[in-house]
Protein backbone atom coordinates (compact mmCIF):
# COMPACT_ATOMS: atom_id res chain seq x y z
CA UNK A 1 0.00 0.00 0.00
CA UNK A 2 1.67 3.36 -1.04
CA UNK A 3 0.38 6.53 0.29
CA UNK A 4 0.03 8.84 -2.32
CA UNK A 5 0.83 12.16 0.22
CA UNK A 6 4.47 10.52 0.81
CA UNK A 7 4.60 9.84 -2.66
CA UNK A 8 4.30 13.06 -3.86
CA UNK A 9 0.87 13.01 -4.67
CA UNK A 10 -1.62 14.83 -2.38
CA UNK A 11 -4.24 16.09 -4.58
CA UNK A 12 -7.23 12.64 -5.25
CA UNK A 13 -9.94 13.63 -7.21
CA UNK A 14 -12.23 11.61 -8.59
CA UNK A 15 -13.68 12.07 -12.79
CA UNK A 16 -17.18 11.65 -13.57
CA UNK A 17 -17.35 10.97 -17.35
CA UNK A 18 -20.37 11.17 -19.71
CA UNK A 19 -19.94 10.21 -23.48
CA UNK A 20 -20.87 11.86 -26.33
CA UNK A 21 -21.83 8.88 -27.43
CA UNK A 22 -21.77 5.33 -25.98
CA UNK A 23 -21.21 3.41 -29.05
CA UNK A 24 -18.76 0.24 -29.00
CA UNK A 25 -16.14 1.99 -31.00
CA UNK A 26 -16.75 5.08 -28.63
CA UNK A 27 -16.32 2.45 -25.17
CA UNK A 28 -13.50 0.86 -26.89
CA UNK A 29 -11.87 4.25 -28.01
CA UNK A 30 -12.04 5.53 -25.00
CA UNK A 31 -10.58 2.76 -22.65
CA UNK A 32 -8.00 2.36 -24.58
CA UNK A 33 -6.94 6.22 -24.01
CA UNK A 34 -7.69 6.16 -20.14
CA UNK A 35 -5.54 2.80 -20.40
CA UNK A 36 -2.35 4.84 -21.38
CA UNK A 37 -3.49 8.00 -18.69
CA UNK A 38 -0.11 7.76 -15.73
CA UNK A 39 -2.53 10.32 -13.91
CA UNK A 40 -5.90 7.89 -13.64
CA UNK A 41 -5.15 5.07 -11.16
CA UNK A 42 -8.52 3.45 -10.81
CA UNK A 43 -11.45 3.69 -13.72
CA UNK A 44 -14.62 2.31 -13.12
CA UNK A 45 -17.62 2.02 -15.90
CA UNK A 46 -20.78 3.21 -14.16
CA UNK A 47 -24.61 2.85 -14.14
CA UNK A 48 -26.42 5.79 -13.86
CA UNK A 49 -26.25 8.93 -15.87
CA UNK A 50 -22.70 9.19 -16.22
CA UNK A 51 -20.38 6.45 -18.04
CA UNK A 52 -17.34 6.24 -16.15
CA UNK A 53 -15.22 7.56 -12.57
CA UNK A 54 -12.08 7.69 -12.82
CA UNK A 55 -9.78 8.19 -9.83
CA UNK A 56 -6.91 10.87 -10.60
CA UNK A 57 -3.63 11.59 -8.36
CA UNK A 58 -1.89 14.40 -9.21
CA UNK A 59 1.23 16.85 -7.30
CA UNK A 60 -0.83 19.90 -6.94
CA UNK A 61 -4.37 21.27 -8.72
CA UNK A 62 -2.16 23.20 -11.34
CA UNK A 63 -0.74 19.41 -12.41
CA UNK A 64 -4.46 18.66 -12.30
CA UNK A 65 -5.60 21.39 -14.24
CA UNK A 66 -2.58 20.90 -16.74
CA UNK A 67 -3.68 17.00 -17.13
CA UNK A 68 -7.52 18.11 -17.58
CA UNK A 69 -6.39 20.58 -20.26
CA UNK A 70 -3.71 19.04 -21.83
CA UNK A 71 -4.62 15.15 -21.85
CA UNK A 72 -8.57 14.26 -20.48
CA UNK A 73 -10.20 16.93 -22.89
CA UNK A 74 -8.31 15.55 -25.57
CA UNK A 75 -9.30 11.96 -25.19
CA UNK A 76 -11.68 11.34 -28.12
CA UNK A 77 -15.31 10.70 -27.22
CA UNK A 78 -15.77 12.84 -24.04
CA UNK A 79 -18.87 14.53 -23.74
CA UNK A 80 -18.93 15.37 -20.26
CA UNK A 81 -16.83 15.43 -17.87
CA UNK A 82 -17.14 16.70 -13.48
CA UNK A 83 -14.21 16.60 -11.00
CA UNK A 84 -15.12 16.07 -7.20
CA UNK A 85 -12.10 16.34 -4.72
CA UNK A 86 -11.10 14.52 -2.05
CA UNK A 87 -10.30 16.16 0.90
CA UNK A 88 -9.24 13.29 2.92
CA UNK A 89 -9.79 9.20 3.14
CA UNK A 90 -12.20 8.12 5.79
CA UNK A 91 -11.70 4.57 5.42
CA UNK A 92 -9.74 2.46 3.19
CA UNK A 93 -9.95 -1.51 3.90
CA UNK A 94 -7.60 -3.97 1.93
CA UNK A 95 -9.98 -7.02 2.68
CA UNK A 96 -13.56 -7.80 1.47
CA UNK A 97 -16.63 -8.17 3.19
CA UNK A 98 -17.38 -11.60 4.93
CA UNK A 99 -20.01 -13.35 2.87
CA UNK A 100 -22.52 -15.42 4.56
CA UNK A 101 -22.29 -18.89 2.46
CA UNK A 102 -25.41 -20.20 3.72
CA UNK A 103 -28.25 -17.68 2.79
Amino acid sequence: VVDPDAYGLPVMAFVTVRLERQTDAEIVSFEKAVMDLDEVVACYLMSGRQDYMLQVFAHSLKDYENFVRNKLTHVSGLGEMETHFAFGQVKRSMSLPKVNMDD
